[in-house]
């Protein structure tokens, strides 16, 4: 049997997809990539939230920069922590995290 692999979309296309759902739905979405890092939006009461997160480890420094790019976060964004990564708690294990917060435009 073989197995073939399906091609992700860009990481871009992917972030703009999951918060077009986050918008749409008032839901919080989130996945976990494939090499670990943990993506996840917020979208509500004039708000957007975009957060990074990795199991462990803390999250790179290039990667904060590449996820950041990719998902559009605005110059204004306020980020969580201001300086280094927060630890959180999830069923007993540490995930290291990230989160940039700002306004919603009234597209959202």
């Amino acid at each position: 049997m073989t197995t073939t692999k399906r091609k992700s979309p860009p990481l871009p296309q992917l972030l703009a997809e999951l918060r077009a759902s986050a918008a749409r739905t008032r839901d919080d979405r989130s996945l976990v990539l494939s090499h670990g890092a943990r993506v996840a939006w917020r979208v509500r009461d004039g708000r957007v939230v975009f957060a990074v997160s990795r199991k462990g480890v803390r999250v790179g420094d290039r990667e904060l920069i590449i996820f950041k790019a990719a998902a559009g976060v605005p110059a204004e964004a306020v980020r969580l922590p201001a300086d280094g990564q927060m630890p959180v708690e999830v069923e007993g294990a540490c995930w290291w995290r990230v989160c940039w917060r700002w306004e919603a435009s009234d597209a959202e």
